[in-house]
């Protein structure tokens, strides 16, 4: 049934009468609460802490959070003065700790006789109660004014007097706070006049700061009014279920089983001489609105990355539940209101203005304003939006987000993606907001037992069984072997526990698998009881219908069911004669979203994995179906539409110049896959989207996983399909970085089956060198004995732990048993990392020689260098260079080494000959015996200086320097000036500046290079005059643009000056 629509809400018109309402809300609300704070600090009879005190009479800490809500106790707990208190809280001080009758006692609301103080209070409480919850303003005349004003002075009056009587105060003092009162109300009554005339022009300076004293009052009534309506709301919004399909009735608070996150900054944003210079920087979710751009500045977007399940969206609801709870959890969160928060899978928002309106319904309603003046209040609010889920945007949410980088003022930004749509999104992003791009990776292992422990506490109650448990999910997780490196993703450990919580028996390599039967078997039960036969078959049916669904929506990426699919699936169950609610529940998530007044209900998969292997189950059915009639399709690697690897980005062209057309059904999987000859075209030949692409990869692991589990026989037929659908798909020449990963993912996926391995070998045989991360080693391995390739680099990640993990271990020491050449690239890790990896590769029984290596290495490191390398790029100290010079003589192939770090002048005499890249960072002194050496560096084609010079050692520069970090002052920039005619190579120059000279003694800097950054940071306080007049006297004359930083008390750090 439809609901009824509401009438529009009649306009408030700005008249005399509502303007006299006005008045006397603000007389009400403003003066009421200074009255109630007068009399609570005449009749309070505690101590500073009022928490300790209600405590001391004899209630309990249960009774203090049933009479106080978050809000309240974060005020009391803090020791906030008693201004800082609304009429509400005040009131219930009064009630309870001013020795006034009791609350219960008629005095309050109903006296026998007279007025006591108590009724006074009750009166002026009910009057703030009208005020706050009505929805039009009162309309009044000026003789009703002036009475009402009459008659709320008098009972402001008579509670200061009754209160200051009762607490001893001499009457002078309670009499000069009602004359406070009276003239407060008179001044009130000519704080707003009729329009002006021609002659009034002299007022119009006072009627200004009037109006502007008037919205600071409006928008702190809206700002508190927003505070409670979100408060009361997001404890309905904050919960995670964990199992909803087995336990629709279990939620768990995020801060129960919260667990720091491993949130890495993505620097793949910088430019490469920055890249040089800063190391990507960990972040704890406690500082993450505080963390900083590498300018200084806080960012205005902060867009958090992660794959499915990593805890994006548990990260998000921690946050709302801290800022309602405790704040001061994390940095930054008690100085923001309010915090918004907005799901954008499935969001119909398409505005900033509807995005208020949808989330701060009752407060807009209450206000009387007009959409665009309560949007406008919150243009100067500390306003942060959390945005949950830009990989599931809708078309009208994209909307939406370009309505906020337009019209949101200072507002802030959180929004999370999967990382396949983190690079269209901070292009989006940057072309308004400064953006900061961070990374979550997951759960560090260390704090696996505590996670697994406080996520059981949702489960199992018994102490010491949950303990049991704990170490036994513990040691299944250290011998499990994901392809993904998923061991630590905060999803996959849930899903393990609710496994091994109901049933431990029942396990196998394949979870989700296990979990679908445990699904299905739950539903089998009660639809059993329901008294319903033959319910296995027809719940098998059911579901398979469902993984066809599932495989339609993930193509059309719909995660949150639509109407017609929901409909789809209820025409199912009563095609079964299955009863659907039951059948929906027992497989799906029924969600709730607020939609105005209105709370919308939704049916949505329990996670995208989920959806992912449902969808590739399907695929799965299908095939064997059509097993017994499958061709031979070895010839899928041959067919004439496929180019060689090394030129499959021409793929779309190629086929295009030859009028090559797509015969999709030699492809069985893709014929599955695909709806017809025209998507199938799209998927095998056209550039589709990334989102497409990935969604069909993640099908295709998923596919190989199952069938390497249960259908060894079929995949033995498929994988050639398989490997020519990688080969297909657009995803790898999209991907510079590693061209042969997804065949990689295909090997491990299949637990290494020789079909896979096979037809991967055959795609790949022209490859000259393999490319892989530290978490793909293992789907190396076994092509390497197919291939002819001689050469393997293997780069560790940022993200990953900072010491290998015993399985990285285990498989570098395999791939020095292969006879190939090695690459190390470990420079993203820390010195411990490096080495442990350089032992593991040339230890003993190696047949490998690693060749080239790049990382931090201490002297113990350099130690361990192998004499087949040949190239070297590290980064060190002063032992590890004299480390290196002593082990040079034993490697007699060394052609070309990169070498970074501190040195002194001790050291630089030590820079071998076979020197080609220098990262220097050292002294005046440095500098000189670095002049004594150049002549001897006969191959030194890069030369990078860093450090603080004086004006004498400028000179000392090197003619062929292509980078510098200079920190000098005044007098070292004139010489600077000097020197860089001489300085013809220079195309990066980074100046920070360290005092501040006067615009008139500075030169023109003669430098037309690349790059230029003027660093002025160091120097504070800063006159943007003075800033604008030195930028002036040293770039005036360049032709490129100037990249400017100043410090972020200036507030606008990070300048590009033409």
């Amino acid at each position: 049934m439809a609901t009824p629509q509401r009438p529009p809400r009649a306009t408030t018109q700005l008249t005399r009468h509502t303007v006299n309402g006005f008045r006397y809300q603000v007389a009400m609300i403003t003066k009421g609460r200074a009255v109630f704070v007068q009399a609570v600090e005449w009749l309070y009879q505690g101590g500073p802490c009022v928490k300790t005190h209600f405590l001391s009479l004899g209630n309990s800490r249960a009774s203090f959070k049933q009479k106080f809500n978050s809000e309240q106790r974060h005020l009391l707990e803090n020791g906030a003065p008693f201004r800082q208190y609304d009429i509400s809280l005040l009131y219930i001080i009064l009630q309870l700790m001013c020795g006034l009758a009791r609350s219960s006692d008629p005095a309050w609301t109903s006296p026998p006789a007279g007025q006591p103080l108590e009724h006074l209070l009750y009166k002026v409480k009910q009057k703030r109660n009208n005020i706050a919850h009505t929805n039009d303003v009162q309309q009044m005349s000026d003789q009703r004014l002036t009475k009402e004003l009459r008659k709320l002075g008098r009972l402001f009056s008579r509670i200061l007097r009754l209160a200051g009587i009762r607490r001893g105060i001499r009457p002078h003092v309670f009499r000069d706070e009602i004359w406070g009162i009276k003239q407060d109300f008179r001044d009130l009554l000519r704080k707003v006049r009729e329009p002006l005339q021609a002659t009034d022009l002299g007022e119009l300076p006072q009627l200004q700061q009037e109006i502007r004293n008037f919205q600071d009052i409006l928008r702190q009534n809206v700002q508190q009014e927003s505070r409670q309506e979100l408060f009361a709301f997001y404890p309905h919004l904050w919960d995670v279920t964990l199992a909803q399909w087995l336990y629709p009735d279990l939620k768990i608070q995020p801060s129960l089983n919260f667990t720091n996150l491993v949130i890495v900054e993505d620097t793949s944003t910088l430019s490469p001489s920055q890249e040089q210079k800063h190391q990507p920087s960990d972040i704890s979710h406690e500082n993450l609105l505080q963390v900083k751009q590498r300018n200084g500045r806080l960012p205005e977007v902060i867009i958090i990355s992660g794959e499915g399940g990593i805890g994006k969206t548990t990260l998000l609801k921690h946050m709302l539940e801290m800022w309602v709870r405790d704040p001061s959890q994390i940095e930054g969160l008690q100085d923001v209101s309010p915090l918004l928060y907005l799901q954008l899978r499935g969001c119909t928002i398409s505005s900033w203005n509807d995005l208020l309106k949808h989330l701060l319904h009752n407060t807009f309603q209450g206000s009387g304003l007009t959409t665009d003046i309560f949007a406008d209040l919150f243009q100067t609010m500390q306003v942060v939006i959390l945005l949950d889920g830009y990989d599931e945007v809708s078309k009208k949410a994209k909307k939406l987000i370009t309505d906020l980088l337009n019209n949101c003022g200072t507002t802030r930004i959180v929004v999370t993606t999967r990382p396949g749509c983190a690079k269209e999104l901070t292009q989006i992003m940057k072309s308004k907001k400064n953006v900061m791009n961070v990374e979550i990776k997951g759960i560090r292992r260390e704090d696996r037992p505590y996670f697994i422990e406080n996520t059981l506490g949702a489960f199992v109650q018994c102490p010491i069984h949950r303990t049991s448990l704990k170490d036994r999910i513990v040691r299944i997780l250290e011998n499990m072997d994901f392809e993904k490196d998923g061991l630590d993703v905060p999803l996959t450990l849930i899903l393990l526990i609710i496994r091994e919580v109901v049933a431990p028996d029942q396990s196998s390599q394949d979870i989700f698998e296990d979990l679908t039967r445990l699904m299905a078997g739950k539903v089998e039960e009660r639809l059993a009881v329901k008294g319903i036969d033959d319910v296995e078959d027809r719940v098998k049916e059911y579901h398979e219908f469902q993984k066809k669904v599932a495989l339609r929506g993930l193509k059309r990426q719909e995660h949150d069911l639509l109407s017609e699919t929901v409909e789809d699936l209820k025409e199912k169950c009563t095609a079964l004669n299955l009863p659907y609610k039951e059948m929906l529940s027992g497989f799906l998530v029924s969600k709730k979203s607020r939609q105005g007044l209105f709370i919308v209900s939704f049916w949505s998969f329990p996670h995208n994995r989920f959806q992912e292997h449902w969808a590739a189950g399907y695929v799965v059915t299908q095939l064997l179906k059509m097993s017994r009639s499958l061709p031979d399709l070895s010839g899928l690697l041959d067919s004439s539409c496929l180019p060689d690897f090394k030129n499959k980005s021409y793929l779309q062209h190629f086929n295009r110049v030859n009028n090559i057309q797509l015969d999709f059904p030699e492809n069985p999987i893709l014929e599955i896959y695909a709806d017809d000859a025209n998507e199938a075209r799209q998927l095998a030949y056209s550039a589709i989207t990334k989102p497409r692409s990935d969604g069909l990869m993640e099908v295709l692991a998923d596919i190989t996983r199952t069938l390497a589990l249960s259908q060894k026989n079929l995949l033995d037929k498929v994988a050639t399909a398989i490997i020519s659908l990688v080969l297909y798909s657009n995803v790898n020449y999209l991907e510079t970085a590693n061209t042969s990963q997804r065949y990689y993912q295909m090997i491990m996926a299949s637990g290494q089956h020789a079909g896979i391995v096979k037809a991967s070998a055959r795609v790949l045989s022209e490859v000259k060198r393999l490319e892989t991360k530290e978490t793909s080693l293992r789907g190396v391995l076994p092509i390497l004995d197919h291939l002819k390739t001689g050469c393997v680099r293997v780069y560790f990640l940022q993200d990953t732990p900072n010491l290998p993990s015993n399985k990285v271990l285990s498989a570098l020491k395999d791939l020095a048993k292969k006879d190939v050449e090695i690459h190390l690239k470990c420079l993203m890790k820390p010195s411990a990392f490096s080495e442990l990896c350089l032992e593991a590769v040339t230890g003993p029984g190696r047949h490998s020689r690693l060749t080239r290596f790049e990382g931090y290495l201490t002297g113990k490191g350099m130690r361990l260098l192998p004499e087949s390398l040949e190239e070297l790029l590290t980064r060190s100290d002063a032992e590890g260079m004299r480390a290196l010079q002593a082990r040079l003589p034993h490697l007699p192939n060394l052609q070309s080494l990169d070498f970074g770090g501190r040195l002194t002048a001790a050291e630089i005499p030590l820079l071998p000959t076979v020197l080609e890249e220098l990262i220097l960072t050292t002294d005046g002194e440095g500098l000189k015996a670095l002049a004594t050496r150049l002549p001897r560096l006969k191959k030194l084609r890069f030369l990078c200086f860093e450090g603080r010079l004086e004006d004498a050692e400028m000179p000392l520069l090197p003619r062929g320097l292509r980078m510098a970090w200079v920190e000098t002052d005044g007098q070292g920039l004139r010489a600077l000036a000097g020197r860089l005619p001489e300085l013809k190579s220079l195309y990066d120059l980074d100046i920070r500046l360290l005092e501040c000279p006067s615009a008139a003694s500075l030169p023109l800097l003669p430098y037309e290079g690349s790059n230029l950054t003027l660093d002025l940071r160091a120097l504070a306080p800063l006159p943007l005059p003075w800033v604008c007049d030195v930028v002036c006297a040293l770039c005036s004359a360049r032709r490129r643009s100037t990249r400017l930083l100043l410090p972020s008390a200036c507030g606008a750090s990070g300048l590009c000056v033409a």
